[in-house]
């Protein structure tokens, strides 16, 4: 009994030596970002963002345009939608649709919400950071009325950002209660247009001037412009696909610059950026507008307003 117990406790030991011998030698998973850095910018990204989206959506050689089919009959209450859309009826009835382009009624009801402050970071997409811009691993709450002097004292890419049924890593539960009350309390003011209501998540987004996702994708997804516009470029998914270090798919019709991976609006000020012969789509989203996109096109925005609202669903 005595040798069947030794045998037994080696069988163990050459298991144990075996698996922790694997472990070291198992590659490490790179982090998504460097925490405490700010997103990279490319030499050639304009100092002031927020000005040149400014200065370029109010001069006389911006002529805003949009690509999507318009009111498409055969779409008007298809579930999943089968190409990129724009409807311009769908959002009349909301009572926040009246309420919310006055700056002084959506601050009285929303402005003293916390969220967690956000920017897009190309390799980890939507990322937290702090008041100044750095990537932090911890939320950092602000009150929605305070969000666009913050944003303008930083001089980043910042937004607010919110999906209903997802939360932060830290806090995860506490996050996700007062998520779903916002979205509650807001039941009664929206409602997701007639044959959409299969979509699951809920999506509201704040953003000001130059603020924006870069170039992602995901389910199937509608959005509402509430007041303000955004600049959208779409594109279908490719054939082949290829994978960053961050377990991310990488955009497959140009190898970005960082500029371009980080600045949602780069494409905006320099259109000759836009990869020629790709199959990309791009549309400037008026107020009242709601966009309908299938599952997995890339789409990129950039907000064109100070004061950018947005609510709609994601598959």
């Amino acid at each position: 009994s005595i040798l069947a117990l030794a045998l037994v406790w080696c069988f163990f030991c050459v298991i144990f030596l075996a698996r922790r011998q694997s472990s070291l030698e198992a590659p490490a998973m790179k982090p998504s970002v460097l925490i405490g850095q700010r997103p990279p910018r490319h030499i050639e990204a304009p100092p002031d963002m927020a000005k040149a989206v400014r200065e370029h959506v109010t001069g006389g050689a911006f002529a805003p345009r949009c690509d999507f089919s318009r009111d498409p009959a055969e779409l008007r209450g298809v579930w999943p939608p089968e190409k990129p859309a724009i409807f311009t009826d769908l959002v009349e009835a909301w009572r926040l649709r009246h309420d919310w382009p006055n700056k002084t009624k959506f601050m009285a009801e929303l402005g003293h919400v916390q969220l967690p402050l956000k920017t897009f970071e190309e390799k980890a997409w939507v990322h937290m950071v702090n008041y100044f811009g750095d990537l932090v691993e911890k939320p950092v709450l602000v009150q929605i009325k305070d969000f666009f002097s913050i944003v303008a004292t930083a001089g980043t890419n910042m937004f607010l950002f919110m999906v209903s049924g997802q939360a932060d890593r830290t806090s995860e539960k506490k996050n996700r209660r007062r998520q779903r009350k916002i979205f509650d309390d807001l039941n009664t003011s929206w409602q997701s247009p007639w044959g959409f209501n299969e979509a699951m998540l809920d999506v509201f987004a704040v953003d000001g001037i130059a603020s924006g996702h870069g170039h992602h994708r995901h389910k199937e997804a509608w959005i509402a412009q509430v007041t303000g516009r955004k600049a959208w470029w779409v594109a279908p998914r490719a054939e082949t696909e290829h994978f960053s270090d961050w377990w991310k798919p990488v955009f497959p019709y140009k190898n970005l610059s960082e500029y371009e991976g980080n600045s949602p609006c780069a494409w905006l000020l320099q259109e000759d950026l836009v990869p020629e012969g790709a199959p990309i789509q791009h549309c400037v989203q008026q107020p009242g507008e709601v966009v309908v996109l299938p599952a997995a096109w890339w789409h990129k925005t950039c907000s064109i307003d100070e004061f950018n609202i947005a609510m709609g669903q994601q598959g």
